[in-house]
């Protein structure tokens, strides 16, 4: 019989502020380009968090399950170095950003 493991979820909350945009269009682009890399990369599922109309910021929520702490945690500082990345590049800048994980109890089956 193999061990069951728990399910390790990490979730990485993350504000921006997105100062070369003038429109809602140019807010779409930067946050469009950075949740479809996180998808497509890690296959993270992320959330826009608004704030509804603001141009100029945004809140977004990313999240991942993994079978281990150390996968989990993996995903989202690869995560972490694209967001700098983006910021070195000024497309954005951080405002605040936190990351957690969680393990959820071991399954018998």
């Amino acid at each position: 019989m193999t061990r069951a493991t728990g399910i390790h979820v990490a979730v990485l909350a993350l504000s921006i502020r997105i100062d070369g945009s003038t429109s809602l269009k140019d807010r779409r682009q930067v946050v469009r380009s950075l949740m479809d890399r996180a998808k497509s990369r890690w296959n993270m599922s992320v959330a826009d968090l608004g704030p509804e109309g603001a141009t100029k910021e945004a809140r977004l929520g990313f999240c991942t399950a993994a079978p281990t702490r150390s996968q989990a945690l993996s995903r989202m500082e690869s995560l972490e170095e694209l967001v700098r990345r983006m910021e070195d590049e000024s497309r954005l800048r951080i405002v605040y950003m936190e990351q957690e994980v969680d393990c959820y109890a071991e399954s018998p089956y």
